[in-house]
């Protein structure tokens, strides 16, 4: 049994692929491989790791003479994947139709380019392995390379949560793989990414008609495993446990692509839905695959149409939160007190800033009442995305090198 055979792969086999790009944020990586991998290849197999993309993906791989394997792990940073949402929405030039984003499309060229560089276009056999935006990635490399699929290795990939990559003509592209296959969990965000209208009425709204039409023309290249909750399996196109509300889908865009947050999307539990014992049943290889899936293609009256729903849904909500008179139990409010000669912001009970002027302080105290009693009547707050946000701002401003000025201080002077 071996990474190279054949799709589908054993679950012992994918319990090793997850591994081995778990491996790639370790600084063992290389040591890592050669036990995960060693029977895999020949002894003493080349070993390296690099990024891609302007940093924005980690990328390793394993080679022999025969089996040239790759690993690609998710998007590593919060711009990163606020980068990739971008290249989804595109530019005001790019159009609707058959869209590409140019995002992923540079990672991958910059792929294909280090493996020929490397001499990785060889041997018999080719595995691209990606999570998330590195699945992404994946089914579009091959695309990228000079020698045809007749004259090359044979080249088969596997993800593990990836979004859509590409348009249609991308994924018809895709022809030059000869296996592909990819997994997600029922409930995993990332696998329905980017989101479509038709089943998310609300995007239209929350990112403008024209970002929502271009989302709704990328396509997965082929229909998935769907790991059930039960831990079976299921070939479909989009997760069907998946339901994204206009709260989470902010956390989504956001921090989904490198998610760690949402416990569905990530890597070590995929791993842990593959037994690690070599077993050489393959259940899910029993179900037929659903059709290739179609871009949505709405008509722009029918996003304009979804529009008006969304911002009338949107100006209930707000209306019924203004409503409702405004209640904050006074142990949770900000205030302002002084202990000698020095004066504290309190909140929740927790001194959180000090300093020896009353009106800064009450200042501060009355600002911040204000924000929260604001927040309570607004008509939706994102808390997961507002908490973290927060704490980015906060460690920016405490940093003499982020270019806020003064610097936030947070220790008494020596």
């Amino acid at each position: 049994m071996s990474v190279f055979d054949a799709f589908s792969l054993a679950p012992a086999d994918l319990n090793k692929l997850c591994r081995g790009i778990l491996a790639l944020r370790a600084p063992s990586a290389q040591s890592q491989w050669s036990t995960i991998f060693a029977e895999d290849f020949a002894q003493n197999f080349g070993i390296g790791r690099s990024t891609i993309g302007d940093n924005l993906l980690n990328w390793g791989f394993c080679a022999d003479d025969t089996n040239v394997l790759i690993l690609i792990d998710g998007v590593k940073s919060a711009d990163g994947a606020r980068g990739v949402v971008d290249g989804y929405s595109g530019g005001l030039l790019d159009g609707f139709r058959n869209p590409t984003n140019q995002v992923l499309e540079r990672a991958a060229s910059d792929l294909c380019t280090q493996m020929n560089g490397l001499g990785l276009w060889r041997g018999s056999n080719t595995l691209l392995a990606g999570y998330s935006g590195g699945g992404a990635v994946a089914p579009l490399t091959p695309i990228y390379r000079t020698v045809t699929r007749a004259n090359g290795p044979a080249v088969r990939v596997v993800s593990f949560g990836a979004p859509r990559a590409s348009g249609l003509t991308g994924t018809n592209n895709m022809a030059e793989i000869a296996q592909k296959e990819r997994y997600f969990f029922y409930n995993d965000p990332i696998a329905a990414f980017p989101l479509r209208s038709g089943t998310y009425t609300y995007l239209p709204f929350m990112i403008g008609i024209r970002a929502a039409r271009r989302w709704g023309e990328f396509v997965h290249h082929r229909s998935g495993i769907q790991i059930e909750e039960n831990g079976g399996f299921n070939n479909v196109n989009d997760p069907e446990g998946v339901a994204i509300n206009g709260q989470m889908a902010w956390g989504v865009w956001w921090f989904g692509l490198q998610s760690t947050i949402l416990t569905p999307h990530n890597l070590q539990t995929y791993a842990d839905a593959f037994p690690s014992a070599p077993t050489t049943a393959r259940t899910h290889t029993q179900r037929s695959h659903t059709p290739q899936e179609r871009p949505e293609s709405l008509p722009t009256s029918e996003m304009n149409r979804q529009e008006r729903v969304a911002v009338n849904a949107f100006a209930d909500l707000q209306q019924q939160q203004s409503a409702i008179q405004i209640r904050i139990p006074p142990a949770r409010l900000v205030r302002a007190y002084r202990q000698g000669r020095t004066w504290f912001v309190d909140f929740g009970g927790v001194a959180i800033m000090s300093t020896p002027s009353r009106r800064r302080a009450q200042g501060m105290a009355r600002e911040m009442n204000a924000t929260l009693r604001r927040m309570q009547q607004t008509a939706i707050v994102d808390t997961g995305a507002l908490e973290t946000q927060l704490a980015e701002y906060l460690r920016l401003a405490s940093d003499p090198t982020s270019g806020f000025q003064p610097t936030l201080n947070t220790r008494f002077p020596a």
